[in-house]
Parts: C-alpha cells; structure tokens; sequence
C-alpha cells in the first residue's frame, strides 16, 4: 500500500555496504522504520536523513514487515543552518538521540509532533546563540509528557528531589546538593544568566537522569560527550 505523510528523522544505522535503516517519526504513523537502498549511487536519498530534516515522503507498507521502502522524498522544512552551524548540528545529534532512546509510545501523538516541528523550524532559524536549546527543549518535553518536575523552590524547599520531582525540606539518597538543586531551578524558570559550561553540563545530566526515573533508561553517554567537547568553551 502507498501512503504519504511528513516526519522528522530520528536515527539511522547502517544495515549494509548500500543499505541503512533511517527512524522516522511521522505526523500520522508515529515511530516508522525504512531500509534505504544505493546509499552511494549519485541518486542517493541519504542527505534527507540527517538528525531532525523535516521531510515529505510516499512510501510502501508491506503489512508482513516492520521495514517499507520510501518511494519519494523532499523537504518539508528546507534547512536553513542545522547542519551548517556545529552547535545547532551537535544539539540536533543530541534531541534525535534522546527522543529515538526515550520514545516509550511509539503510536501517533499530535501534540508531540507539533512540538517537535517548531522546536526543529525555531533552531534552524535562530540567529541568536542556542547554547541552551537543548535544556530548554527537555524541559519544555517534560511538561508535555505530563512529568514537568514542580518548581517549589525557596529558602527552606531548596533540596531538589529527583524521584519525587519536587524540591524538599530535606536531604536524602534521592536528593541533589544545594547548587544543583540551585542550577535546577534556573533552569526550570530558563534563567540561564552567567552559565558556565560546566553548569551546563551539570544540568543536562541532572535532567537526563531525572527523564531515566520517570520513562525509562536513557543511554545517552555518546552523544553526550559529543555535546560536551562541542560546547567546552561557551
């Protein structure tokens, strides 16, 4: 059967010396996978699938297969400078990692998919530093998946509690220090004023570990350090 619809690239791995699978999240299917052919003839697809392209496709669902073949493909979006400009590449590396490794539900989500739209047209059209895209983007996904962390923060409630999602009057296993719960804060008010990269990068891991409580295991080591080499000096 032929179908048609639009979706933002997630992942894509090799699947042979021609071939790779590329993850699509689509506006009407959800989480769809296809095995891409010629990867190396001059008619080759493979620079639509780059992480977050926004692209419109018609392709074949075989029902005895979880892999179809795409028949046409353009740009939804044209990309203006995701992959020209390296913060906005290695941050669009990173949101397609996580969303490809914490997608519990893979069936179709319209507010999901709009989100995920705009947040993508918003950081290719940027023109201010993005040096905090990334954080705004887990916390604004957080809330739209229901787990937004409650910001209860003030002098005494000043102990962020990653398993309960609140700050707490107490110190305990599952509680962050002063400065971090500090930091979490901040962030959850997108107060980034005078960050440092090194409180960058505490935050990041703080909310992705906080995202591993409430969904499920994220591995995200690779992609993370990738982040964290990119954005060393800012």
């Amino acid at each position: 059967m032929l179908k048609k619809t639009e979706g933002i690239v997630l992942h894509r791995i090799k699947y042979s010396e021609t071939s790779f699978i590329v993850h699509i999240y689509t506006r009407h299917e959800g989480i769809a996978s296809f095995i891409i052919g010629n990867a190396r003839s001059k008619r080759s697809q493979a620079a639509f699938f780059q992480p977050l392209h926004i692209v419109n496709f018609e392709y074949y669902e075989h029902p005895k297969s979880s892999l179809s073949r795409i028949k046409e493909i353009s740009f939804a979006h044209v990309p203006v400078s995701l992959h020209r400009n390296i913060q906005k590449s290695t941050i669009a590396l990173f949101v397609s990692e996580f969303l490809y490794h914490s997608f519990v539900n893979k069936e179709e989500n319209g507010y999901v998919y709009e989100f995920l739209r705009d947040f993508v047209v918003a950081l290719d059209c940027a023109t201010d530093p993005c040096n905090n895209a990334h954080i705004d983007f887990l916390i604004d996904f957080a809330d739209l998946c229901g787990i937004s962390p409650q910001n209860n923060y003030n002098t005494e409630c000043c102990y962020f509690d990653s398993t309960r999602g609140n700050f707490a009057t107490y110190t305990s296993a599952t509680t962050c220090n002063r400065e971090s719960s500090a930091l979490m804060h901040r962030a959850l008010t997108k107060n980034y004023s005078n960050f440092t990269s090194a409180q960058r990068r505490d935050i990041l891991h703080l909310l992705l570990h906080y995202f591993s409580l409430h969904t499920k295991k994220i591995d995200m080591t690779r992609t993370l350090s990738i982040l964290e080499v990119v954005f060393h000096t800012i």
